[in-house]
């Protein structure tokens, strides 16, 4: 259950990035896979936003840049 928190405070810390990652998670449910399902694009997006966020985490901690839970302290 710790993972599903940590994911949850990465998506959450990193706004923009998942943002983003909704984004490019649209276009890749209809431009690559073509589906016309909505649960199908629904989880292909919200999994595109997760991931984003994660893989920015990770860029971000090497560089030392603050989140959003480093600021409200």
């Amino acid at each position: 259950m710790s993972a599903i928190k940590d994911n949850l405070k990465k998506v959450t810390g990193h706004p923009v990035v998942s943002l983003v990652g909704v984004g490019i998670g649209y276009l890749v449910a209809t431009k690559v896979v073509k589906t016309e399902k909505l649960w199908l694009k629904a989880v292909i997006t919200v999994g595109t936003a997760v991931l984003t966020a994660i893989a920015y985490d990770k860029f971000a901690a090497k560089k030392g840049a603050p989140t959003a839970e480093i600021v409200k302290k």
